[in-house]
C-alpha cells in the first residue's frame, strides 16, 4: 500500500478502536479457568514438549495461540519471514492483546486446525500452513482441543483446509473481527449480513467444520472463546508460562 492508503487505514482502524473503547464499560468477558482437571509437567525443554505435543495431536484438532510477549510476536513473524515492521508489529500486537483479546476474556489470539505431519492450516491475513517448530514452541502459548465429532466431518474439515489453501479464495477481514468481537464482548445477539468468503481465524476454522454450530451463531461470528468454550471441544493438552498442562489419561 502507499503512504496515503496506509494513512487512512490507520485512521480507519482508530475510529473503529476508539467506538469500541467507548463500550470498555458494557464489555463482559467470559471467565475461563484453563488449568482445571490438568496435570501440570513441568521442566520441559523445548525439544521435550515438541515432541510430546505432536504425539498427543491428530489431524483435525483445534490449536489456539498466542504470543508469549510483544518481543515474541515480533521474532515470530521475522523468523517465520511474514511482513511486519516494528510499528505495524506494535500497532496489531497492542490492538489483538490490549483491546480485542482482553475484551473477549484471558483467552486465545488465533485459531488453527491441525493437518498431521507437524503443521496447521490458519487465516491470518492470508491462508497459509506453518509448522509446529521449535520457533513455534519457543514464541507461544498454545492450547490443542479434541473436536467432539464424527471422523468423517474432521475428513470434511482437512479436505476444505487443503482446498482452500490452495485456492486462496478466503480472505481477511479485519472489519468483520472488530464486529464479530464487539458482539461477543457486549453480549449481544445481533447477527450481520458478513460475507461468508471475508472471515477471521476462528470463523474460518468454523467454516471448516460448518456441520458443527459451536455457539449457536452463522459460522461469520464465531470468536476463538465461542470455539475454545464450545460443547464441542475438549482440551486435549496446554503449554503456557507455567508448563505443560496434560489430561490424567495421557500421563
Amino acid at each position: 500500500m502507499s503512504k496515503l492508503d496506509n494513512f487512512f487505514f490507520y485512521i480507519g482502524v482508530s475510529v473503529l478502536i476508539f467506538s469500541i473503547f467507548l463500550t470498555f464499560v458494557i464489555f463482559q468477558p467470559k471467565k475461563i479457568y484453563e488449568n482445571e482437571n490438568l496435570i501440570l509437567i513441568k521442566n520441559m525443554t523445548n525439544s521435550e514438549i515438541r515432541e510430546r505435543a505432536l504425539n498427543l495431536m491428530e489431524p483435525g484438532d483445534i490449536i489456539l495461540t498466542k504470543p508469549k510477549s510483544l518481543y515474541d510476536y515480533y521474532e515470530y513473524n521475522k523468523k517465520m519471514r511474514h511482513s511486519k515492521t516494528r510499528l505495524n508489529n506494535f500497532f496489531f500486537y497492542n490492538l489483538f492483546d490490549k483491546i480485542l483479546i482482553s475484551s473477549l476474556g484471558d483467552t486465545y489470539w488465533h485459531v488453527a486446525v491441525y493437518l498431521g505431519n507437524g503443521t496447521m492450516n490458519s487465516l491470518y491475513f492470508s491462508n497459509r500452513n506453518e509448522p509446529l517448530d521449535e520457533i513455534f514452541i519457543q514464541h507461544k502459548y498454545f492450547k490443542v482441543m479434541d473436536v467432539k465429532t464424527s471422523n468423517e466431518n474432521k475428513i470434511l474439515a482437512l479436505k476444505r483446509a487443503k482446498n482452500y489453501y490452495e485456492k486462496q479464495d478466503i480472505y481477511y477481514s479485519l472489519k468483520n473481527g472488530l464486529i464479530i468481537v464487539a458482539l461477543e464482548s457486549t453480549n449481544s445477539d445481533k447477527k450481520y449480513p458478513l460475507k461468508e468468503n471475508e472471515l477471521v481465524c476462528s470463523s474460518y476454522v468454523a467454516l471448516l467444520y460448518k456441520e458443527i454450530n459451536f455457539d449457536g451463531k452463522p459460522f461469520t461470528h464465531i470468536t476463538p472463546v465461542d470455539i475454545e468454550l464450545s460443547e464441542y471441544t475438549e482440551t486435549k493438552f496446554l503449554v503456557n508460562k507455567t508448563g505443560f498442562y496434560v489430561k490424567d489419561e495421557n500421563r
